[in-house]
């Protein structure tokens, strides 16, 4: 028996996608030694990087009999558009989901049609029951086993029957889909219990330069809006990971260059056991070699323990203040010690830790003035920076059920993120507002919509030919995920070719067409191009860029994206706030499609000015003109300025132009891909973000009738960003 686990990503951090639970999983399942059971994790570059259709295709060659996933707010609408996809290709296949989005209460899931079976609440001892049921029994009337069975935490269709002591799930309006679990799985009375998914080998594959370390699965804060430790155990339950498999899990990541570590844990320095975990941490000698982050309550955090955090290299933390208003506080049981809490941020910012204090809005019982006392409390006790975050409804919490009671006059959206588009006291339009004034104070942009992947350093390079003595010619598409197209419209289009590609793209695409004067034959020609591309992933997120030699007009602008196939999902929900409108459907452009016109800049051309223009500027010959060439085109509306270099310069003459040019909030490109890789390079916020602006997006181009794909050698880059740097 074969089962393959699947966690997609979140959609603008897909490098940091480490599926950790699912590694526990496959550990455990291996540790139960099941004869003839092979349990697998589906491989990095295709998870965090595929498109729909390819993560599909990826997923059949395994041949799996069963299928995983892990269902989290961000990707839950995407998996459950992938698992309809595999029902229509493989209906024999069994499809299994759990995560924190699986819940008795939690509708968008439950109402999905195409899973088998869902595990509810922690799941290693329920996921290892069901594979020794069906391992011994086979796969043949699964769904009918399994519900005679009754394992606890396991939630399967009406339709295949109950048992005593299940509990009955009913959907009002879906008795189609209803569904029956099994009672619920008691929580670990040990976690150790879990094999470790590092020391095991479960996620060896998956390992980059950042892992999560699992610290405990206990909270003692009972948050009404929060998940977290909705399992604890009374007291005398072990839900702490030992400290000798902390210090195991440390050596590990030290072994395999691993330079940041995020500890999975709501309140550190409330954990009993912490001061064994700063010695540990100073023992192995990991404070010298990673970096740490970590959650922590502000209260306690006095000039001792930061000096601790401080020693043990914790760069980056985030405190939770959500409000500075006791009475919208206890309104979710929350309770704020606002002195000790801003002592606490003061003492780790002077010893020069970064200290990322999170505001929610949209918590029951908020007001604006009740709200405007909270942005007033941060900006008087210098609490900047911070994050705004927005309400989530979120399955499986205390608030979700008051909210389903009739409680706080809440309305929310039925989909991910779930954010609270009205409580009793704000209304949308209110909420908007408060958002917009709150980014104004905060200095923030106003219309970027948080969430969505950003544009590329290599998106607008040119320079990329079909052979090189430094690039890598791939050829015809492989089975990579191809992240950027290239469209030149000057030769007739391979629609075969197209529908190939397709099948090969990735979950987030740069899509560059040059349709030149833009007639009605060229732009028939590239509406159906973008339809063949879109049709087989309508949970893409695309960056379209249209090369023109005159500015489009609305309706073709409007033609072309409506061209683009799509269904709304998480991504283009997050933006409701941005867009001032609460219904994605009414959207006039979804917010996973980004338009840029890229237009030839001349001085007579700034009338076409708009803020999706992105002007092509070609320096001169004479280096001593580029700044004032660069100064005049880049205080011109617009999105950005791709710039095109003369051919051989040298990254000290760029620099030297660029660096008394300000671009605001305008993003510059470089047309020389090596030249863009060192400017990615050097402005790149950390080590790890810069060695990930190395990636060159895998390029296919349409080339002879038949598409090629190809991407610079990844030495070559690495040599590039070393002359910029010198």
């Amino acid at each position: 028996m074969k089962v393959l686990l699947v966690q997609l990503p979140v959609p603008d951090n897909r490098h940091s996608n480490l599926p950790l639970a699912l590694g526990y999983l496959k550990a455990m399942a291996d540790a139960a030694a099941i004869p003839g059971l092979s349990v697998e994790l589906l491989e990095p570059s295709i998870q965090n990087r595929g498109g729909d259709a390819l993560i599909t295709e990826a997923i059949l060659r395994h041949d799996p009999d069963i299928v995983g996933f892990s269902l989290y707010t961000w990707n839950s609408s995407r998996t459950l558009g992938l698992a309809r996809a595999l029902k229509q290709r493989a209906p024999e296949i069994l499809l299994l989901g759990g995560g924190p989005e699986v819940n008795y209460d939690g509708d968008f899931v439950l109402s999905s049609p195409d899973f088998d079976f869902l595990v509810q609440g922690e799941g290693e001892r329920t996921f290892v029951e069901l594979l020794r049921l069906l391992n011994k029994s086979g796969l043949k009337g699964a769904q009918e086993r399994v519900a005679e069975a009754g394992i606890r935490g396991l939630g399967f269709r009406r339709k295949f029957g109950r048992v005593a002591n299940l509990i009955e799930l009913p959907l009002a309006g879906r008795a189609v889909h209803d569904w029956i679990f099994g009672a619920p799985q008691p929580a670990l009375e040990d976690v150790n219990m879990v094999p470790s998914a590092y020391l095991s080998g479960a996620l060896e594959e998956h390992l980059g330069r950042y892992i999560s370390i699992e610290l405990s699965r206990w909270c003692p804060s009972k948050c009404t809006f929060c998940y977290y430790g909705r399992q604890d155990l009374p007291r005398g339950g072990k839900r702490y990971f030992e400290v000798e498999r902390i210090r195991q899990e440390l050596l590990f990541a030290m072994e395999r260059g691993v330079e940041q570590v995020h500890f999975v844990e709501a309140n550190l320095n409330t954990l009993p056991h912490l001061e064994q975990i700063y010695s540990t941490i100073k023992e192995t000698g990991a404070n010298r070699k990673m970096s740490f982050y970590a959650e922590l309550r502000g209260e306690a955090i006095d000039r001792e323990e930061a000096q601790k955090l401080v020693e043990c290299n914790f760069s980056v933390v985030e405190v939770g203040l959500q409000s500075a208003v006791p009475e919208v506080m206890a309104r979710v049981r929350r309770k704020n010690h606002l002195p000790r809490l801003v002592q606490g941020v003061r003492n780790l910012r002077s010893l020069g830790t970064e200290v990322f204090l999170d505001v929610i809005l949209g918590l029951p019982g908020e007001t604006p003035e009740t709200f405007h006392r909270t942005l007033d409390f941060v900006e008087q006790n210098d609490l900047q920076p911070y994050d705004l975050f927005h309400l989530q409804i979120l399955s499986g919490t205390q608030l979700k059920a008051e909210v389903s009671a009739g409680q706080h006059g809440i309305h929310y959206q039925p989909a991910p993120p779930y954010f609270v588009l009205e409580t009793a006291e704000l209304s949308f339009e209110k909420l908007c507002e408060l958002r917009l004034e709150t980014l104004q104070r905060k200095g923030d942009p106003l219309d970027t919509v948080p969430g969505l992947p950003q544009a590329g350093p290599f998106d607008l390079a040119d320079d990329l030919a079909a052979t090189s003595e430094e690039g890598t010619q791939v050829g015809t598409v492989d089975f990579r995920p191809v992240e950027r197209v290239v469209l030149d419209f000057d030769e007739q289009l391979n629609r075969e070719e197209l529908s190939r590609l397709a099948r090969q793209l990735g979950s987030h695409v740069t899509l560059w067409l040059k349709p030149g004067q833009a007639g009605e034959t060229v732009m028939t020609e590239a509406e159906e191009a973008l339809n063949l591309l879109s049709e087989p992933n309508l949970s893409g997120v695309w960056q379209l860029f249209v090369e023109t030699e005159r500015p489009l007009t609305e309706a073709e602008q409007s033609r072309l994206l409506k061209a683009i196939r799509h269904e709304a999902g998480y991504p283009d929900r997050l933006g409701v706030f941005a867009l001032g409108q609460s219904d994605p459907a009414a959207f006039s452009r979804w917010p996973s499609i980004s338009f840029y016109q890229l237009l030839p800049y001349h001085p007579e051309n700034a009338e076409w000015a708009t803020p999706e223009v992105v002007w092509q500027v070609t320096l001169a010959n004479n280096s001593s003109l580029w700044p004032d060439q660069l100064a005049e085109v880049v205080s011109r509306q617009g999105a950005g300025v791709q710039i095109k270099t003369p051919s051989g310069t040298q990254p000290a003459k760029l620099k030297a132009a660029l660096a008394g040019i300000d671009p605001g909030s305008k993003t510059l490109w470089l047309a020389d891909s090596k030249l863009a890789a060192g400017m990615a390079f050097a402005f790149a916020e950390d080590s790890t973000e810069a060695l990930t602006n190395l990636d060159y997006p895998l390029t296919a181009r349409l080339s002879g009738g038949r598409i090629t794909v190809a991407q610079p050698a990844r030495k070559s880059l690495e040599l590039a960003a070393l002359r910029w740097a010198v």
